[in-house]
């Protein structure tokens, strides 16, 4: 998967956003996933210098303080992609949302790998990412232009013996801290051995 995702060059025939015009963005997914990580995209920081999870990503360190997991942990137990695989270009007050193409193309074999490898929570961050999520495995029945998406936001839905959340990323961590990590850690208690 890891190999499929970082030489697709399908941005080049204009089939997804890709304003760095750099390779895409992926995690290898590892062998004891129990977590799924998909916000929105790639930051331009992570895009520009062809890293996604190390601490000079201020989002990675984010994730660990909100997660309270260390670097190792993180990357034995959690799989972080994203809704579009490379950095979709800035906008007024963030970036721009990406294309759904990538979305279509890699979520579903993202899932179903780190399913067989023992997945038990996906956590949707972003509103185009949870609604997507939403929609194809949470209440396939529904459509995104039903969902709003504060609606669905700090609740916890399980499905196929998976757990999914859907939480909104905030500028400051402090504040994404204090509204989400009774959410996450209720469930992550025994997610991984560290913590049983």
């Amino acid at each position: 998967m890891y190999n499929q995702i970082i030489t697709c060059a399908d941005w080049k025939k204009k089939l997804c956003k890709n304003a760095n015009q750099t390779k895409p963005l992926a995690m290898t997914i590892p062998k004891k996933c129990r977590v799924m990580v998909v916000s929105q995209a790639p930051s331009r920081q992570a895009s520009e210098r062809q890293v996604l999870a190390d601490y000079n990503n201020s989002t990675f360190g984010e994730f660990l303080s909100v997660l309270d997991v260390d670097e190792n942990t993180f990357h034995k137990y959690f799989y972080w992609t994203h809704y579009g695989k490379c950095y979709p270009g800035p906008r007024d007050g963030g970036d721009k949302w990406p294309t759904v193409y990538c979305a279509d193309k890699y979520l579903k074999d993202e899932i179903s790998i780190c399913m067989e490898n023992g997945l038990t929570v996906v956590i949707g961050i972003s509103e185009p990412s949870a609604k997507y999520l939403y929609t194809r495995f949470v209440d396939t029945g529904c459509k995104k232009s039903e969902v709003k998406y504060k609606n669905i936001r700090n609740i916890r839905y399980e499905h196929d013996n998976v757990t999914w959340m859907f939480i909104k990323h905030t500028a400051s961590t402090a504040q994404w801290s204090k509204d989400h990590t009774h959410l996450l850690q209720c469930k992550f208690i025994s997610v991984y051995p560290e913590r049983n």
